[in-house]
């Protein structure tokens, strides 16, 4: 596969990969995608000085279908974990892409993963009822993970598999979803990777790595799950075509829940503080635009529109 061509359509903004995708990431400037076609293979595609897309690299470290990635813009690294219970940490090198296995310590598939804003951490979601917070190791030059999975009296924290995971701005603040339903927000300091613990986190003095500091419910599957630029409000979307948000800097705030009248959705965006982009089973997102101003009374009007798949990803800046 090294070096085929792949042909894009007249409109640069449709790219035929494969005809199946599980997952895909893009690299800071655009000009190159990784992407799995539903396999073992992390495939990444290269674009030429001509514009033509060439699939310059295909890698198989994998075992089992790769079921998420994430590309680090500043430290140019990838992420992918797979249904074989494994990630690693793709760094290039040589003219090539060398791969670090991390040790997850999970026996289950791997379902999501993300890197943290400092691009020093990435959590990977399993369906092991469990999350790995992976950091870097200097003096043993590998890759290892703390596990969320029970509180201090042993208590498990998720009831089912963890489908998505987000990160806050801040870097220690991790957003979690699962099919039980519920959404949880999580402390993930850790001692010598982040440069303070916060004082405070949601009224819970100095919490501790797997803290859960807030939890929220809603009325089916957590599919997406996402941060606003600000920090200020979490949305996640689920199964039951519903797109969720909740002002978490005001607990006391209502879960704002808006049904669509279309299939179960899978993803969700926020662009900006106003805009909401929901991806669903189907090829075409709905837009969603919260009436002005602001605030948790107002209702969604949506409509089916064709979204360009470039979005700037926002300057993430620690509180």
């Amino acid at each position: 596969m090294d070096g085929k061509r792949v042909v894009a359509s007249a409109d640069a903004s449709v790219l035929k990969v494969a005809d199946q995708c599980t997952c895909h990431a893009w690299n800071k400037d655009r000009s190159m995608l990784a992407y799995c076609p539903n396999n073992n293979e992390l495939h990444i595609l290269v674009k030429g000085s001509d514009g033509q897309w060439i699939d310059q690299y295909n890698l198989k470290e994998h075992d089992q279908v790769i079921t998420s990635m994430d590309w680090a813009w500043e430290t140019n690294r990838i992420v992918t974990c797979s249904m074989d219970r494994n990630a690693y940490v793709w760094k290039f090198e040589d003219d090539t892409w060398k791969p670090t296995l991390v040790i997850l310590r999970q026996n289950r598939a791997c379902t999501h993963v993300r890197w943290s804003p400092q691009e020093n951490k990435f959590a990977v979601a399993s369906g092991a009822k469990c999350v790995s917070v992976c950091y870097f190791e200097e003096e043993n030059d590998w890759w290892v993970s703390k596990v969320i999975k029970e509180d201090k009296a042993k208590v498990p924290i998720f009831g089912s598999t963890v489908t998505s995971v987000a990160w806050h701005h801040g870097n220690i603040l991790l957003a979690t979803g699962s099919s039980d339903n519920k959404v949880r927000l999580i402390s993930t300091a850790v001692k010598g990777v982040d440069s303070k613990r916060p004082k405070s986190m949601f009224g819970v003095d100095k919490p501790a790595f797997g803290k859960v500091v807030a939890e929220f419910e809603s009325t089916g599957w957590v599919e997406g799950l996402a941060f606003s630029p600000s920090g200020a409000t979490v949305a996640w979307t689920g199964q039951d075509s519903s797109i969720y948000s909740v002002d978490i800097g005001d607990m006391d705030a209502p879960i704002d829940q808006s049904a669509v009248q279309v299939l179960r959705l899978t993803f969700v965006l926020i662009s900006s503080y106003l805009l909401l982009l929901s991806f669903t089973s189907i090829f075409v997102p709905p837009l969603l635009c919260p009436s002005l101003p602001y605030s948790h009374s107002h209702s969604y009007s949506y409509s089916y529109s064709h979204i360009p798949p470039i979005l700037p990803r926002p300057v993430s800046t620690l509180p």
